[in-house]
């Protein structure tokens, strides 16, 4: 019934339909026509496809679960039309095969990577990328990265260059990977706006591209530190604060931090962490220990290897106060926070580990953290 359906579908629609279980195709279009490809399918010989090609089942009207497409190309390709490209397709390009995108609209679900390879007899890969004009900007980087496997997590950082003046295009010359089986892609770096950690440093990408380190190559000893502690150069996290600015990481020495009054973060986001151990911060200041407001919209505020123990003894009290109340505005607030242990140990109080007055759109990330309330073990 499915393929039935899908085949009125496409009949309504003035599409070609190809179902999944046709393996091999030998097509040209050389009219307008819609083109819905399948799973699982081997296009041979030189298709061209000047109206619109839809990859991948998982269109809404055709309500189907299968979102996963193989699209293997031995020929040449070329789309002239509008490209959809959905969530979990994979497109192969065979050695010596083209897949050639003319003046196209690319609308894909998912991440596609898209290289012009050439494997030479010296050994050498020459890797092209090109864009239409104006769409970088002179002195945005560009990463070159690959991997063997594409079910492998970690890309391998291989190259990189600025982008040039009224340049659409880059050319580079990469050692011999592996030219049977290897795949690369080309990412323009501050793209990278989010809290990913891909080469596993310990930094996340935003504070990365603010500090000048490559995000794919675990650099982070390279980022600057605001250092707290007896040999530090800040006596005080307070005083580090207020030395601060956009993604600044303070770095706390291992050791107990009494807290008298709530530590007011300031208005943009840093990065508060222990490198060597844990930091413990114990007090009955109230409403929180931490204070978030105005300026952690974003969420990019980061907080790891931290023990914060709440000693009131009447009332309320929470270690993360995130957004909104007076005396703040009505912001929300998110954070991460990653092995952040929180200690309620006085009974009759009524205790918070995270306490989040407003709602914000970016969500709070809470990672290997855990609330030890009264009367469990202290750590």
């Amino acid at each position: 019934m499915r393929a039935k359906a899908l085949y009125a579908y496409c009949k309504s629609k003035e599409f070609l339909f190809f179902p999944t279980w046709l393996r091999h195709l030998w097509l040209r279009l050389t009219t307008k026509q819609n083109l819905v490809v399948g799973q699982y399918v081997s296009m041979c010989g030189v298709p061209d496809v000047n109206g619109r090609l839809m990859i991948g089942m998982d269109d809404s009207v055709l309500s189907l679960p299968q979102t996963s497409t193989l699209l293997k190309i031995v020929g040449e390709l070329i789309c002239k039309g509008i490209v959809n490209i959905h969530r979990g397709c994979r497109i192969e390009v065979a050695k010596g095969a083209q897949l050639v995108f003319e003046n196209c609209f690319v609308n894909m679900a998912g991440s596609l990577h898209l290289s012009g390879i050439s494997v030479s007899s010296n050994g050498a890969v020459a890797l092209t990328a090109a864009w239409p004009a104006g769409f970088l900007t002179p002195g945005q980087t560009l990463d070159v990265l690959g991997k063997e496997n594409l079910n492998d997590e970690t890309w391998t950082w291989l190259a990189n260059c600025i982008v040039e003046a009224d340049a659409t295009n880059i050319t580079w010359t990469l050692e011999d990977q592996s030219p049977s089986n290897y795949f690369y892609k080309v990412a323009v770096r501050d793209s990278l706006t989010d809290m990913d950690d891909p080469d596993s440093d310990g930094m996340p990408d935003v504070y990365e591209l603010a500090h000048g380190t490559n995000p794919w190559v675990a650099d982070a000893e390279n980022v600057p530190r605001l250092t707290v502690g007896p040999d530090g150069q800040y006596a005080t996290l307070e005083a580090a604060l207020a030395a601060s600015a956009p993604y600044s990481v303070v770095s706390l020495a291992a050791g107990v931090y009494q807290v008298n009054r709530a530590i007011r973060m300031p208005p943009h986001p840093v990065m508060v962490t222990c490198e060597d151990g844990c930091a413990v911060f114990s007090g009955a200041a109230g409403p929180a220990l931490f204070l978030l407001g105005s300026g952690h919209e974003s969420g990019h505020a980061f907080f790891r290897n931290l023990y914060l123990n709440l000693t009131s003894t009447g009332g309320m009290q929470a270690g993360f106060w995130c957004g909104g109340g007076l005396p703040w505005d009505e912001s929300g607030a998110a954070a991460v926070f990653e092995n952040v242990h929180v200690r309620a140990p006085n009974p009759g109080v009524e205790y918070f580990g995270w306490l989040f007055y407003a709602p914000c759109d970016a969500p709070a990330v809470i990672r290997g953290c855990c609330v030890n309330a009264s009367g469990a073990e202290w750590i």
